[in-house]
């Protein structure tokens, strides 16, 4: 394990020996009730202006809007990628939801990830697997967009039913938990429902991890085939949410869906490390991502660059240059 030691590890989750068992007979009982109803949504919202900080938006129109980002947002990288996934999966390339339903997963599980988009911070806190004290934290303090400052602080249980809650509102219902290990949980997706595929693992933290997991990429191995689908009733449709954290949270996927992969986990390591999370230096994987980026920078990795020095590290006379050197270092 390359960003822990063994003792280390034990040291930090040895809390959810207890726990456990009673987190997966409330995640059973809590699967067999039944799901809340997604609103219908307007195609386009439009939220208060961030001037009135009192404003507000709902939970409902909140996710129609990120319904509408994250299919048409420009995302180069998980268009060309979605080829490679099919092939290695043995799936359907022409089939327009798996299509949709990939674009939605990849770019929802690189904004809540540990140290993602949306500046998770992983940390041992023993609670429930539900995203509802992410969310009441959300709702309740103010935002903070500097680099290194978390939005919220959960485990990986609570950050992987994030992932389902919102795949599930966003109509991709076999998206649910796995347990690699007795302590450990990351999100899961089954493809074609009613299909006998493998389940495409999506760990949102680097817990057993090394730097270079990710999105259908871990160490962890399984043979099942079906699915648990995760509830939705975390967040009720009527939610007030704060408007400007309602936009922050759309607008730091719209900056980033543009840009590399590369540059993803660059900055993702950077501001995990700095936030004390689940990823440790990264050294050698993160001269790996700059000697990628270097010679090729993107129009949306400029752009990410520019948007990461002017508003999240308060640099406005930074080269996008200038900031990946920094983010290797």
């Amino acid at each position: 394990m390359s960003n822990f030691t063994q003792a280390q590890t034990d040291e930090r989750l040895t809390r959810h020996a207890v726990s456990r068992a009673i987190r997966l007979f409330t995640l059973v009982l809590t699967l067999a009730l039944p799901a809340a109803a997604v609103p219908t949504t307007p195609k386009q919202a439009h939220f208060p202006t961030q001037g009135d900080s009192n404003s507000t938006v709902s939970f409902g129109v909140w996710l129609g809007a990120l319904t509408e980002l994250l299919d048409s947002t420009p995302a180069p990288a998980v268009n060309k990628d979605y080829s490679r996934f099919v092939v290695s999966h043995t799936l359907p390339a022409a089939d327009p939801i798996l299509e949709r339903d990939y674009r939605r997963l990849r770019l929802l599980f690189e904004a809540l990830r540990d140290g993602g988009f949306w500046h998770l911070r992983w940390a041992v806190t023993d609670q429930q697997p539900s995203s509802r004290l992410i969310w009441k934290h959300w709702l309740t303090t103010d935002v903070k967009s500097a680099f290194a400052e978390p939005s919220a602080t959960a485990e990986c249980d609570e950050s992987s039913a994030l992932f389902g809650m919102l795949a599930r509102q966003l109509h991709i219902y076999n998206v649910g938990l796995f347990y690699p290990t007795w302590n450990h949980t990351i999100a899961v997706w089954a493809p074609l429902e009613g299909k006998k595929h493998l389940l495409v693992q999506l760990p949102t933290t680097q817990i057993f991890l090394d730097c270079d997991a990710g999105f259908d990429q871990t160490s962890f191995h399984t043979s099942l085939k079906n699915i648990e689908r995760y509830p939705n009733w975390d967040v009720r449709a009527d939610t007030p949410i704060p408007a400007v954290r309602a936009e922050w949270l759309l607008r730091q996927i719209r900056v980033y869906a543009g840009a590399s992969p590369a540059l993803w986990s660059l900055v993702r390591a950077k501001r995990a490390f700095a936030m004390d999370s689940s990823m440790g230096r990264c050294t050698k994987s993160r001269s790996a991502w700059y000697a990628e980026l270097s010679s090729r920078l993107t129009e949306g990795d400029v752009s990410a660059l520019e948007y990461l020095a002017k508003e999240e590290l308060g640099l406005r006379r930074a080269s996008p240059s200038q900031i990946l050197t920094w983010l290797k270092e």
